[in-house]
C-alpha cells in the first residue's frame, strides 16, 4: 500500500512541513511514521496535521487543532502503531463521523456499557468514564462513544459526536502486515471498510 500511494518525495515534503515539538531523538523516528501514514493515505493528512506534541501520559489527537500528542508513556518501538491510529482521527469528516456512529448502531445490540467491563480484566486499563457500544467488534474500544449517553436511546442518538475509533482501529491495523492479517481474520468487514477509505484518499 505504502509502495503504490503518494511518491516518497511528496510525503517527506508533508512531514516537514509539520510541527515537531519533540525531544531531538524522536523527531526522526515519528517522521519516518509520517512519511509512510503519508504515502499510504495518498497525502490525505497534508494540512489536517500541523503539530506534534508530548504533553499527556497518553496519546491523543486534536482534530479541531490538528495536533498528535505523542504521549509520554508511549514506547518507541510502539510509534507506528499508535501514531498510525493518532493520524486517522485527524482523517475523519464531519459525515464519515455520522456514517461511522451508524455503522457502530448497526452492529449493536444498542447497549452501552463502560470499555473496561467489556475487555479482559488484564485489559482493562481505559479511564471508567470511557463507555462504547457493546458491539460485534473483536477489540471493544472499536465501539468508543464519545456522544452523551443520555442521548444514546435509539437512532435519533446523538450521532453528531466528536469522533469515533472506526479509521483510528482500522487504519493502526494497516502499521503492520500481521496486524492487517488480523483485522482480516477477526473482522473482515472493518477491513474492507479500511480498504475502501484508502481507495478514495
Amino acid at each position: 500500500l505504502i509502495e503504490k500511494g503518494l511518491p516518497k518525495a511528496q510525503a517527506e515534503a508533508i512531514a516537514d512541513r509539520i510541527a515537531m515539538n519533540l525531544p531531538d531523538s524522536q523527531k526522526q523516528a515519528v517522521r519516518e511514521v509520517v512519511v509512510d501514514f503519508a504515502r499510504m493515505t495518498n497525502g490525505a493528512i497534508d494540512g489536517k496535521l500541523r503539530e506534534f506534541e508530548l504533553v499527556q501520559d497518553r496519546a491523543s489527537a486534536l482534530q479541531s487543532k490538528g495536533i498528535v500528542d505523542v504521549g509520554t508513556k508511549t514506547e518507541i518501538q510502539d510509534y507506528r502503531r499508535i501514531l498510525y491510529h493518532e493520524m486517522a482521527h485527524l482523517l475523519e469528516t464531519e459525515s464519515d463521523k455520522k456514517a461511522n456512529n451508524e455503522w457502530i448502531w448497526e452492529r449493536s445490540n444498542g447497549k452501552l456499557a463502560r470499555i473496561n467491563d467489556l475487555v479482559e480484566p488484564n485489559k482493562a486499563v481505559y479511564n471508567n468514564n470511557e463507555i462504547a457500544v457493546d458491539d460485534k467488534f473483536y477489540r471493544a474500544y472499536t465501539g468508543k462513544y464519545y456522544g452523551d449517553p443520555a442521548k444514546f436511546k435509539d437512532r435519533t442518538g446523538d450521532w453528531n459526536a466528536s469522533a469515533t475509533e472506526i479509521y483510528s482501529i482500522g487504519l493502526e491495523h494497516f502499521a503492520s502486515k500481521d496486524m492487517m492479517v488480523m483485522l482480516y481474520a477477526k473482522d473482515r468487514e472493518h477491513f474492507d471498510r479500511m480498504q475502501t477509505l484508502l481507495e478514495s484518499l
